[in-house]
């Protein structure tokens, strides 16, 4: 260990040459020693051999550099040909690599275009070189890009990616296939650059599925915003061309099947079934099969039931070879229960008639509502020449076709320097989707507010007239026996 001051005094030829021998010394030993040296230059070395590091003064002379270990072979550095670093590496400003970067693997030779990080056995990062738009970043599992440009497995099994650029994200995935072989990916969720989302497989299955595990009672599988008119839809399920509807739910809050609109629904220009929640009804509506199916399994029992303020006030009732219409009529229900009387006089006010029906020209028997309702008024419902109002369509809306023509698909293309100048363009099949062009204009109505009857209500009468007329009738022939 040795260190100097580097300065030689005026002196005789011996001290001289002790001193020189001193200030040789502490330089072909870098100034080792436990403390700093005397006096410190700029770029001075100091082997400090308290500490066992190798410094280096700065250049404002204030403060030493660390540059190694003594103790270690090459000072503890990592050779120009590489080596294995152990502990953290603190970067203060940036880290700049040039080339494919392996994080615990070599990375494939290749990316065409495209700079990249594979990390591990299978997963991979790639961006576009060049910083240009329409640049795409990239990541995938058990994928790799060859100098072509062409995707391959890693290894045998099946590979995903998601990329993302010109505004918009992809997820593709593809099934098993060898080690370096080609991939064919399938798109199967895409997010559009206007935010259109679209989801797709090529495979039986569901294209999109959405579980929700939450027991929450606010918890929500999907939760759809969407606006408040008719022409704006918060879910429309088409056939794949767009012309078929399967399933709408409209802004207003309707929902149609087998429909895209609501109107004619209840008269004769449409079909299907419509629930609207402006009206709180449902209309199914066929042009030839039932429009309504009822079916029970196992025991006989109610298919139907009916409810006033929450009490059951009637049901259909089903067995094996009959249908009931029931009426509430349990005797827990009801007081003050007196014979009916005079039921004769009564039955005789009723005006049975024979009239025609405006609707088909057919001829049948039966009642005046009115009329009835005079006789029996719990028979009838509504009031004579009662009016209503109601919504109507004025004008039909508009629809127009949207066709969205088909894509052919393109191949990148390079410059001279193997550099992308225009990325792929994956093909699309034409498609043609029914849009509305001109809302429909919908206006208010007077119409009759027509009347009805329920025959089963004058059976009661037709009981107490007949029962009045057997013991008439039993007691004239009392009588006539008596003169006999």
């Amino acid at each position: 260990m040795s260190q100097n001051d580097y300065l030689i005094s005026d002196q005789s030829g011996a001290s001289f040459l002790i001193d020189l021998n001193s200030l040789s010394s502490a330089i072909v030993s870098n100034n080792s020693g436990a403390t700093e040296p005397p006096t410190m230059y700029a770029f001075q070395w100091w082997a400090d051999t308290t500490s066992g590091l190798l410094k280096l003064r700065n250049t404002a002379n204030n403060g030493w550099v660390t540059i190694g270990s003594l103790a270690d072979a090459n000072l503890g550095l990592l050779s120009k040909a590489g080596g294995t670093m152990t502990g953290a590496l603190v970067v203060d400003d940036l880290l700049t690599v040039t080339g494919n970067v392996g994080i615990g693997v070599t990375t494939e030779t290749g990316w065409q275009d495209y700079t990249a990080l594979r990390v591990g056995g299978v997963t991979s990062l790639w961006g576009s070189t060049t910083k240009a738009a329409n640049g795409f970043t990239q990541f995938g599992n058990n994928v790799y890009r060859d100098s072509s440009g062409i995707d391959k497995y890693i290894v045998a099994d099946e590979a995903s990616k998601y990329r993302q650029g010109a505004g918009g994200h992809v997820f593709s995935v593809a099934p098993s296939g060898s080690a370096d072989a080609a991939i064919s990916f399938t798109d199967t969720f895409t997010i559009g650059a206007s935010g259109k989302v679209t989801a797709t497989t090529a495979a039986a299955g569901y294209a999109a599925s959405i579980t929700n595990t939450n027991s929450a009672s606010d918890s929500n599988g999907l939760l759809i915003k969407a606006g408040t008119t008719a022409t704006e839809y918060a879910l429309r399920v088409t056939n794949t061309a767009g012309s078929a509807y399967f399933l709408s739910v409209k802004g207003d809050g309707n929902v149609l099947v087998g429909t895209s609109t609501g109107s004619g629904l209840g008269g004769t220009g449409n079909t299907g079934i419509s629930l609207s929640a402006s009206q709180n009804q449902i209309i199914v509506q066929t042009g030839s099969d039932a429009s309504l199916y009822l079916n029970r399994t196992g025991s006989n029992g109610a298919v139907q039931e009916f409810r006033k303020d929450g009490s059951t006030v009637g049901s259909i009732s089903v067995t094996a070879s009959s249908t009931s219409y029931n009426e509430t009529s349990d005797y827990r229900l009801k007081t003050d229960v007196k014979p009916m009387t005079n039921a004769i006089a009564t039955f005789k006010q009723l005006k049975p008639s024979n009239f025609e029906w405006i609707a088909d020209g057919s001829r049948v028997d039966g009642f005046i509502a009115h009329e009835l309702q005079e006789v029996i008024p719990e028979s009838v419902t509504g009031t004579k020449d009662a009016m209503r109002d109601e919504e109507y369509e004025v004008k039909a809306a508009v629809y127009k076709d949207v066709v969205t023509s088909a894509i052919e698909a393109v191949e990148p293309t390079f410059d001279d320097e193997g550099l992308e100048i225009m990325p792929a363009v994956e093909a699309q099949e034409e498609t043609t989707e029914s849009v509305i062009k001109t809302p429909a204009v919908m206006g208010t109505r007077s119409v009759p507010d027509m009347q009805g009857i329920d025959k089963s209500k004058i059976v009661p009468l037709l009981t107490a007239a007949l029962q009045e007329a057997i013991a008439k009738i039993e007691s004239l022939e009392t009588r006539l026996t008596a003169l006999e």
